[in-house]
């Protein structure tokens, strides 16, 4: 693969890096709920090089939130439904679930391109409920062995890890549901200036994803009509 964009694509699904358990991230002061309705806006997002010889790795941090018009318990069931993902999310194709009783594993098969050109990735993630009542739920994306720095099998991705949460809340009287997803890892710098065009799309492609689900949540509404 030549196009030095296509490697950012890994991003998607890469989530926050820690050896502890993720803090639950709550809404962000100043949030505007009525604004963010069905409409996603970047919290933060950053890229940074990361030299490790005889390798360079690109940090990527990502943390983007909306307001989607569905009470939480409409939304919940489409969040665990891991084999379903490659439904919603385009760029994943292929999932491999074993479901545990303190978590479930989740092997994905990453297509990732740009004009045409696609690049491959699969790795293992263990996700695990942190919150999960009635009105906020908050899931976390890690490797199996947190302690070590884990790298995918093709050694391109490296500390993916991560988060959903979604906090359920009022907007015009009615109940709604703030969603917040946030990705932080490291990918291989392969190519010039891949981290100069990383950061040009790093907004827009998370963004994309709560847009995707935005849609599942209405194909979901209407499929129960």
């Amino acid at each position: 693969m030549k196009n030095p964009a296509a490697v950012f694509f890994l991003g998607v699904f890469l989530l926050l890096v820690s050896p502890l358990p993720a803090q639950e991230p709550g809404i962000p002061k100043g949030a505007d709920p009525e604004r963010l309705l069905n409409k996603p806006e970047s919290v933060s997002s950053s890229i940074v090089l990361i030299k490790d010889p005889p390798t360079v790795w690109i940090g990527m941090k990502a943390d983007v939130h909306t307001v989607i018009p569905e009470k939480l318990e409409t939304i919940r069931p489409l969040i665990f439904a891991w084999e379903d993902y490659p439904k919603h999310f385009k760029r994943l194709k292929e999932n491999w679930i074993e479901r545990r009783q303190d978590g479930t594993v989740f092997r994905m098969h990453l297509s990732v391109g740009l004009m045409g050109i696609y690049y491959d990735s699969v790795y293992t993630l263990f996700a695990r409920a942190l919150i999960d009542t009635p009105k906020k739920l908050f899931i976390e994306f890690a490797p199996l062995n947190r302690a070590e720095a884990y790298i995918s099998e093709d050694g391109t991705v490296r500390r993916p890890l991560g988060l959903w949460y979604l906090e359920e809340l009022e907007v015009r009287g009615e109940p709604c549901t703030y969603v917040r997803y946030i990705a932080d890892g490291e990918v291989l710098k392969k190519y010039p200036l891949q981290d100069t065009v990383m950061a040009l799309f790093v907004d827009l492609e998370h963004q994309e994803l709560l847009k995707q689900l935005i849609r599942a949540v209405e194909r979901n509404k209407l499929g129960r009509k």
